[in-house]
């Protein structure tokens, strides 16, 4: 996943533990707070950076296509049936940290319906949780 994030931008972050030598972001705001709290921290920061956008996408996912950035645009957007494979603006750093600070843990489909995020079909994106998804 790292290497197919990185055709679409010269800043890759792991949110989660160390791997592979990737700069890291701590969950934010803090941690037991789910996936959501992992993009709360790339969005965040993403916006002190300068970004104008977050590409996100899980460890387990294949098949990210060359153009998916540009599937995804304009943000907010997520792909069809892999709800962590999203292209998100960075201003939204802080609805989210209020989202997360109000409620606790939130589902993918609770802060896509809350943002706006729009449901996009990307062919080819598929979900590796056993063997027999490999084949």
């Amino acid at each position: 996943m790292a290497d197919a994030l990185t055709a679409h931008s010269n800043t890759v972050v792991l949110c989660g533990p160390d791997w592979g030598g990737l700069p890291t972001l701590a969950d934010r705001p803090g941690p037991g707070l789910g996936p959501m709290a992992g993009l709360c921290a790339a969005l965040a920061h993403a916006r002190t950076a300068g970004c104008d956008a977050v590409l996100c996408a899980p460890c387990d996912v294949l098949g990210l296509p060359a153009d998916c950035s540009e599937q995804l645009s304009p943000a907010p957007a997520v792909a069809e049936d892999q709800w962590l494979v999203g292209l998100w603006p960075a201003a939204l750093a802080p609805r989210l940290e209020a989202l997360l600070l109000a409620e606790g843990a939130i589902s993918a489909r609770r802060w896509i319906a809350t943002s706006g995020a729009a449901v996009r079909s990307i062919a080819g994106i598929r979900n590796i949780n056993r063997p027999e998804d490999l084949v």
